[in-house]
């Protein structure tokens, strides 16, 4: 809110600058206006002061002497039926003070967004919904809105600026999954819900990559867990996270064809990474382990004088499902009415009609599989069954209400682009010297949502 020093200057010294009259509003006065606030008020107001402001924010002020708290305050009666989090209100966690004298917590996001998610709350519970806001509830990671009718209940992710965000719609996603909890995402129009359908589907930004993926980036900054913030090398302006396979390493045994040993998805993970434009490794780790532990002893951090102008780091998001479709519902708004998106209108481009042949599509789809969620890397392999049942199921069936392909037909599509072998007398077929583009079943310690919630711990909600 606060952009800088300037900022911070202007508003204790009372400037307006949409008033000439008001433009030094106490320069000539030796008083300051009084408001009767609580200690909560006092709190919020706080926490107005920009991070970066590391000194008294009257030190420029010297027309005046700086204004003196009241410790008795007259009590401002709070809303009825308040039950937010007595610590909610806290600087850190507190992004304004708007102007009806309630607190927005960050987990609620900009002004607009809470517009819109005021509109979502009253649409579902005029349909006759139980509902919950719950992130003005508490400041942990919970989802907008909780619903609930008939004994089914969907977590409600208004998404005001998701397709320039992928990484928080799919922090949203994971956090549903995490809680195997379906989630309803709610957009303005259509083509949003589209784009949030491609996020869904494909939860990494870039898979035209030889040995891995490149994946989205956090939109906060990345701060050790040494309370410092890493910053890019001079000129490098983004972090760039992938996910790497590394070349097998020595193969002793041989499996009953005389090949070496293949390794199960199981058995191979690829390496984290952060990576230069150019390819230079920044750092790099395991994918389950906390990035904020991680050692940059090559990156200046943040407090560092010579690392003014520098782009902080910030974190990956890592998939922690293969995609998040199955357990999505999309809808957007039309009028006063919530529309669902339909799967046949998702944007996929093997979804051809019943006419133009059944087999076609199967084709088409397993062209597409094949090259986006898997990698060629030598030595590994994916059992048949393995791959085919999620991508018919996670994959095919949310994007399309046309015939999915059986067994047979899935396994005559996918050897048209996979290199076929076979075990235990042909009983058993594999993908051969292939693997997943990204692991399935990590869950990152930086996730926001790990750990004890009790606002979802009170709906019943466990890990």
């Amino acid at each position: 809110m606060l952009a800088g020093r300037k900022d911070c200057h202007d508003l204790y010294a009372g400037y307006h600058d949409t008033d000439k009259e008001l433009e030094n509003l106490y320069q000539y006065a030796n008083y300051y206006t009084k408001i009767p606030v609580d200690k909560r008020t006092v709190r919020a107001f706080v926490a107005l002061v920009s991070d970066s402001i590391k000194y008294s924010p009257w030190e420029n002020v010297g027309y005046i002497d700086p204004p003196k708290l009241i410790t008795n305050p007259v009590v401002v009666p709070t809303t009825a039926g308040e039950t937010a989090d007595p610590e909610a209100a806290s600087p850190e966690n507190v992004t304004q003070y708007d102007d009806e004298q309630s607190v927005r917590l960050m987990t609620q996001g900009s002004a607009e967004h809470q517009l819109n998610e005021d509109w979502v709350k009253n649409h579902f519970a005029d349909a006759g919904w139980t509902v919950k806001q719950l992130d003005t509830e508490a400041t942990e990671s919970v989802p907008d809105i909780w619903i609930q009718k008939d004994e089914i209940e969907y977590f409600v992710e208004v998404e005001h600026k998701g397709t320039d965000q992928p990484a928080n719609v799919l922090t949203n996603a994971a956090r549903a999954a995490h809680y195997d909890m379906d989630v309803i995402f709610v957009v303005k129009k259509k083509p949003i819900a589209q784009s949030i359908a491609k996020i869904l589907r494909e939860p990494v930004t870039d898979t035209d990559v030889h040995n891995g993926a490149q994946l989205y980036t956090m939109s906060d900054e990345l701060t050790l867990t040494d309370g410092s913030k890493p910053v890019l090398p001079p000129d490098v302006e983004s972090s760039q996270w992938y996910l790497r396979y590394q070349e097998p390493p020595e193969a002793e045994a041989e499996d009953e064809d005389g090949d070496i040993e293949a390794r199960s998805p199981s058995q191979i993970e690829p390496e984290l990474r952060l990576e230069t434009p150019d390819g230079e490794v920044l750092a790099a780790g395991s994918v389950d382990e906390s990035v904020a532990t991680w050692e940059f002893e090559e990156l200046l951090c943040e407090s560092d004088p010579s690392a003014a102008d520098r782009t902080n780091v910030h974190g990956p998001f890592v998939p922690t499902q293969l995609a998040y479709l199955a357990r999505s519902s999309l809808r957007y708004r039309n009028g006063d009415q919530l529309e669902r998106l339909d799967p046949n209108e998702y944007p996929a481009n093997w979804n051809q009609s019943d006419a133009a042949g059944k087999r076609e599509r199967y084709k088409n789809a397993y062209e597409t599989f094949v090259d986006r969620y898997t990698v060629a890397v030598d030595y590994t392999e994916i059992e048949k069954p393995d791959f085919i049942t999620p991508m018919n199921e996670r994959i095919y069936k949310p994007q399309t209400s046309r015939k999915a392909p059986g067994m047979r037909e899935s396994g005559r599509a996918l050897w048209q682009f996979a290199e076929r072998k076979s075990r235990d007398n042909n009983a058993l077929d594999l993908i051969k010297n292939r693997t997943w583009r990204w692991p399935h079943d990590v869950t990152s310690p930086d996730m926001s949502f790990v750990g004890h919630s009790t606002v979802l711990s009170e709906l019943g909600l466990e890990e």
